[in-house]
This record gives C-alpha cells, structure tokens and sequence, in this order.
C-alpha cells in the first residue's frame, strides 16, 4: 500500500483536520449571536446606570449635569435598544446592517471616552471627599471602564456581521453581487 500523494494545498496548508463545511462559510449559531446581543445589552444597561447615577450626583453636588455624561447618556440608553432589536433576528438576515449600526455604536462609545476622558478633572482627588461624596466622584471612571467593555462587543459584533455578509456576498453569483 503505497502512502497517498499530497496535492499543493495540503503541502503548504494542512488543513485536512478541519470539517470541511467549517472552510466553506462563516456562520455563528443562533446561541452566539443571541450571546453577543446579550452582552451588549448588559453593557448598554450598566454603562446606563452608572451615568444616570453619576449625572444624578453631578447635579447634586455642582447644580449642573456635564454635557459628556449627557452624550454617554443617550449614546447608551439607544444602542441598547438597538441591540434589543436585532436580537430578535438571530439568523442574521441583515449582516451589513448588523456591522454598520455595531460600527457607528463602537464608535459613538469610542467619542464617549475621548470626552469622558478630556472633560473628567484629574487634579480631583476623590479621597479627600467624605462618606457617599466619594462614590459619585470616582463613577465617571467607572463609567469610562463599561464604555469600553461596550466598545469592544459592539466591535465584535460589527466584525462577525461584516465578515458573515462579506460571505455570504463572495457565495452569490456574479448576477446578484450587484444588488447586494
């Protein structure tokens, strides 16, 4: 029994181990894509809650809510019922969609920072504050923190939905790319 000769692509690539529907097409399960939507709703509702707690006492210890926490705000309170949205479709029907609306969140979070981070006081030592002054003052920082766990699903997410679409377009005949 003489041993099998090995084309071209198993010399410079074995992928042999590999199932070969695994090599053909990039596409999540319903229980991944149900768990990235989770997460990001999860990070949008606590990045939701340590802001509305950190205008709440803003406004109670300066008279005024910052304009960063307001943009964090609303820039939380809408991407999470974006994500709610699209956690119904779990077949991921509008892949493109999915990684644009996940860009512009990401994004939108990444501005977030940037103001949280231009705008938050630094010379502020919040150890010198007493008792529940202490809490509202460091918040901010801890805000800044869900932002960027928010960022790095809502990049996730718009990578798995460019990349599934990006398949599913090289899939199509040369007829139908034109749509797409």
């Amino acid at each position: 029994m003489e041993p099998q000769e090995k084309t071209e692509t198993q010399e410079t690539h074995d992928l042999s181990y590999f199932p070969k529907s695994s090599l053909d097409q990039y596409q999540p399960s319903k229980k991944f894509v149900f768990g990235v939507r989770f997460f990001e709703i999860v990070c949008g509702i606590i990045a939701v809650g340590t802001l509305g707690y950190t205008a709440g006492g803003h406004k109670h210890l300066y008279g005024d809510v910052p304009n960063w926490v307001t943009y964090g705000l609303v820039v939380s309170c809408v991407g999470t019922v974006i994500s709610t949205i699209f956690i119904i479709d779990a077949n991921i029907k509008y892949a493109l969609l999915e990684g644009l609306t996940s860009s512009i969140w990401a994004c939108a979070y990444l501005t977030y920072v940037v103001f949280g981070a231009i705008n938050t006081p630094s010379d502020q030592d919040c150890g010198k504050l007493n008792g529940w002054e202490r809490p509202i003052c460091s918040n901010p920082k801890a805000t800044e923190f869900f932002a960027f766990v928010a960022i790095f699903a809502y990049g996730f997410s718009a990578t798995t939905g460019f990349r599934v679409w990006l398949d599913r377009r090289n899939r199509l005949p040369q007829s139908d790319k034109n749509v797409v």
